[in-house]
């Protein structure tokens, strides 16, 4: 007999034997939270992840789960990623309520369910399981581990590849299958340019293979669900949603210029002959990188600069953790900074150049490179102190990251002011890293290699274990 499975679920195939079948149960992957901690999750997905990455029918999706009928059902494999997807950015005491310690533990249980269902191909529809690959490349562990971010999100494009999503929709779709697809495929394409971003991979998308429109607002859902769960709204309201819409569509513009600067800066071929070829890019060392870093430094500053009202902040103001405008906004900026810092970091820190005017360029990559990171890190700072830091991703250990290598370069400095600032940002940036290291194992994958990089230069900092 199948495990009993909630109404709202769509039930598993016929194909699926029972033997796999009493396996995934056993593992807990039919296993699904109770209604309450549900509906904590779907909110805690609805804010942290779904701004940026608008691939879910979050109407259809969220009515299913509340009439809990047979008829409007939803994928297992989908609803578990989801589940897996929206734990960051719940509060300790709703984890604690999940029966875990930590959400870093939490979300390692959670993952697996979905990675079971997954690996047994329980879901037929590829839509859905483009959607949950996306998702599932949240996940990393250590660096060295071949199955994590970089691979599901490889899993995923394939299969976008095949249902031939990378094409513009024609006009045989529906409108809303139209606007679904286009929402879905630069979900996709964002999480590569994130990934290429954060982890220093490859990116899998070549944007001369792939003709989708850029997203517009109509391209959005934007009316809200009206529910309430403990006096709280599910979602936010259609003017968040109208904001945070907008910053979804600079962030996959954004995403454009980060292919071009890890395309024009970084090689996965090293120049050093004993180097072995990894899939790690490294930075390029030919004469025609500075023409384009020109050019990448320009694109970065034009998109900042025609950035809309209703998109641009200089800071976090309202103070509320609960402002998901504020916290994307801070994603945004946080993606671009770090994208500055990627672009000028790769002729900041190689050696002296030879001519006056590569000299005279070098210096202003080291000026940009660590003003992006003074930037980064009091952007960080606010999002720690407004207790929002938990909601950033893949981000939140990246930025850091990057300021932290920058902060390096003064510590050493001749000049006191200068080496006691950099010192105090230093410090500032890790306590960021060590709070992230309850929620995300990649943020104890960046502090082990920190504390790596530190003792190899010889600079003492207490790193809380």
């Amino acid at each position: 007999p199948k495990p009993p499975l909630p109404p709202f679920i769509m039930p598993l195939s016929n194909l699926v034997l029972s033997e796999d079948l009493a396996f995934l149960a056993q593992k807990g992957a039919l296993t699904v939270p109770e209604p309450d901690l549900q509906m904590e999750i779907l909110r805690g997905y609805l804010f942290s992840v779904h701004p940026n990455q608008p691939m879910l029918d979050f109407k259809q999706f969220v009515s299913a789960i509340l009439n809990n009928s047979e008829e409007n059902q939803i994928s297992l494999l989908l609803f578990q990623a989801v589940m897996f997807a929206g734990l960051h950015g719940l509060p300790l005491h709703v984890i604690h309520r999940l029966g875990f310690e930590s959400t870093k533990q939490a979300r390692e249980v959670f993952f697996n369910r979905a990675r079971l269902l997954y690996e047994f191909d329980i879901e037929p529809n590829s839509a859905a399981v483009v959607q949950s690959l996306i998702l599932m490349s949240a996940w990393f562990t250590k660096g060295n581990e071949r199955r994590h971010t970089w691979h599901y999100l490889g899993l995923g494009y394939d299969v976008a590849r095949s249902m031939a999503l990378h094409r513009e929709p024609t006009t045989r779709y529906p409108p809303d299958v139209r606007r679904f697809r286009r929402r879905l495929w630069w979900s996709l394409y964002i999480r590569d340019r994130m990934i290429a971003l954060g982890t220093r991979r490859p990116m899998r998308i070549k944007d001369e293979d792939f003709d989708v429109q850029m997203l517009t607002l109509e391209d959005f859902d934007l009316e809200p669900v009206e529910l309430f769960l403990q006096g709280q709204p599910l979602m936010p309201d259609a003017r968040e949603n109208t904001s945070t819409a907008l910053m979804c569509i600079e962030l996959a513009k954004l995403g454009i210029i980060i292919g071009h600067v890890t395309s024009s800066q970084y090689t996965t071929l090293s120049a050093q002959p004993d180097v072995p070829h990894t899939m790690m890019i490294v930075s390029r060392r030919d004469a025609g990188r500075f023409q384009e870093l020109e050019r990448c430094d320009l694109e970065l500053n034009d998109w900042f600069q025609a950035l809309g009202p209703n998109v641009r902040r200089t800071s976090a103001t309202s103070g509320d953790p609960q402002s998901c405008s504020e916290v994307h906004w801070a994603f945004l900026n946080l993606t671009y900074w770090v994208a500055v810092n990627v672009l000028h970091r790769s002729l900041a820190l190689q050696p002296p150049p030879e001519t006056a005017e590569a000299q005279a360029a070098q210096r202003i990559s080291k000026s940009k490179v660590k003003d992006a990171a003074r930037r980064l890190t009091k952007s960080l700072q606010s999002l720690m102190q407004l207790d929002q830091a938990r909601f950033l991703g893949l981000i939140g250990v990246t930025a850091p990251l990057a300021a932290c290598l920058t902060h390096m370069l003064d510590i050493s400095s001749g000049d006191e002011d200068v080496r006691d600032a950099s010192t105090f940002r230093l410090y500032q940036t890790v306590q960021v890293l060590h709070l992230l290291r309850g929620i995300y194992a990649s943020a104890d994958a960046a502090v082990q290699f920190l504390a790596s990089v530190f003792r190899t230069a010889g600079i003492t900092v207490h790193i809380p274990p």
